[in-house]
């Protein structure tokens, strides 16, 4: 009996074994061809239905052509103020524009602070001129509620307003272009969490899918872009100081596929271009890969798929999308167990392979935000390493015409943190101290500023 017993639990678990094989292949399948097993992922988080994949990864997504070209190209826009985009280049003028940049996303923050946070602005901004960058990304929201832009839907911060009018202007004061962030996924201040209360959502889909979210994301975006600067008396959509519109930082959509957040950007960025033909346009994503075999194994981990970001579907939904950006955290998406070397090793292989596909679409490419953070245990050096692999990368690009025209770091600072839980020196940021990194910035951007030189035809 106690063999036959035996014999009857090894049996079972062989089956057991079997299916669990069968099973986990089967998800793997479903994963690649962009569907998900229906009793995993039934209900969200508020116990409300998931919406099932809304186009195969392999394949084309509905409304795909529906969104009206906007877009104004080199040849159509002679202002030489303004830049503009010539296939893998960006021209400004005569110039060939590559650079080496930075996100300074507190200006508008800062800039609230009276005339003391407004000598900050100024000091921040003096930084990048002496260190040879060119272009500064900023943000249109905040960290701090008393700070936000938007406190509800259509009611809007005039404080804030007037500080980002004041950044503008400064910035214009030292030739320095602007990538102006119009939302954000994040913020809890005016991020989509928040947004979506505004409009009758009740999750982060509605925001996407919702017209009453979509229509209150319009409102947001024709309040900034028809701004008209106090101090300088420009609407923002009349400023050459402002390179492009970011047209949401990080958006993300669990779960969905990747059609719906393509189509939103479609949507978004040619209602964008209907306001303002001058400006160029993109996404502000991370550039995750869910639709392109090629590019799906340096995602860098098993949930970056079903993000519903697809690196060259959101680009590609329209013309009105002008440039492809990537973002690059490997601190963030890496698991905690991956050394730094590894790190280093994944930084290379997320930007050579959107650098090789970037080619391919011949669009310009932005590496607009990548960052390290720097721990008590770690020093400056390991944080250079991750720069050097972006660095050298663009640079190679660059130089034989390849299609980096710029990078930013995330991000330069004024200030020095530290807290007992064992951050130091804010993380990710770069003091105005840290000399070695602040050496490192200095000479890439002059790098690029020498490679878009040789190729102007001033």
């Amino acid at each position: 009996r106690a063999r036959r017993a035996a014999l009857f639990f090894g049996r079972a678990m062989a089956i057991v074994s079997r299916l669990t094989i069968l099973i986990g292949l089967w998800c793997a399948w479903q994963h690649v061809h962009g569907e998900t097993l229906p009793w995993l992922t039934q209900f969200n988080s508020h116990g409300e239905p998931r919406p099932r994949n809304d186009g195969a990864r392999h394949g084309r997504c509905d409304r795909e052509d529906e969104y009206p070209i906007y877009s104004a190209t080199a040849s159509e826009h002679q202002d030489p103020r303004f830049v503009t985009v010539e296939g893998t280049k960006l021209k400004l003028g005569c110039r060939t524009l590559k650079f080496g940049g930075s996100n300074t996303y507190q200006l508008m923050e800062r800039g609230m602070d009276g005339s003391e946070g407004q000598a900050r602005v100024r000091t921040l901004l003096d930084e990048h001129v002496k260190l040879g960058m060119e272009v500064v990304r900023t943000w249109t929201f905040a960290y701090y509620w008393d700070k936000a832009l938007q406190w509800a839907g259509g009611s809007y911060n005039e404080d804030a307003f007037r500080a980002l009018d004041y950044a503008i202007d400064e910035a214009g004061k030292r030739n320095l272009k602007l990538i102006v962030a119009l939302g954000d996924m994040w913020c809890e201040p005016e991020g989509v969490s928040t947004m979506i209360s505004w409009c009758g959502g009740s999750w982060e889909g509605d925001f996407f899918t919702m017209e009453s979210c979509k229509d209150m994301y319009k409102d947001r975006i024709a309040s900034i872009v028809e701004r008209v600067n106090t101090i300088t008396g420009l609407a923002y959509k009349d400023d050459p100081t402002i390179m492009a519109w970011d047209i949401i930082n990080e958006a993300r959509y669990k779960y969905a596929g990747h059609c719906t957040l393509r189509n939103w950007f479609g949507e978004m960025a040619a209602y964008i271009k209907s306001l303002d033909n001058k400006h160029l346009v993109t996404t502000g994503e991370e550039a995750f890969y869910s639709t392109t075999p090629d590019g799906y194994w340096v995602n860098p981990d098993y949930w970056s798929p079903d993000e519903g970001q697809d690196f060259i579907a959101d680009h590609t939904i329209s013309r009105d999308i002008d440039f492809l950006v990537i973002h690059m955290w490997p601190d963030n998406w890496l698991q905690d167990a991956v050394s730094w070397q590894d790190k280093v090793t994944f930084t290379k292989d997320w930007v050579d392979v959107h650098i090789a596909q970037a080619a391919e679409l011949g669009m310009p490419l932005v590496i607009e935000e990548f960052g390290k953070e720097i721990r008590n245990n770690e020093n400056v050096e390991i944080r250079n390493e991750i720069y050097r692999a972006v660095y050298d990368a663009a640079e190679e690009s660059a130089k034989n015409g390849g299609p980096v025209v710029g990078t930013m770091f995330w991000y330069l600072s004024d200030e020095v943190y530290s807290d007992p839980d064992g951050w130091s020196r804010g993380g990710y940021h770069v003091a105005l101290s840290d000399q070695s990194t602040l050496g490192l910035i200095e000479r890439h951007s002059r790098s690029m500023a020498n490679a878009g030189e040789s190729e102007s035809s001033c």
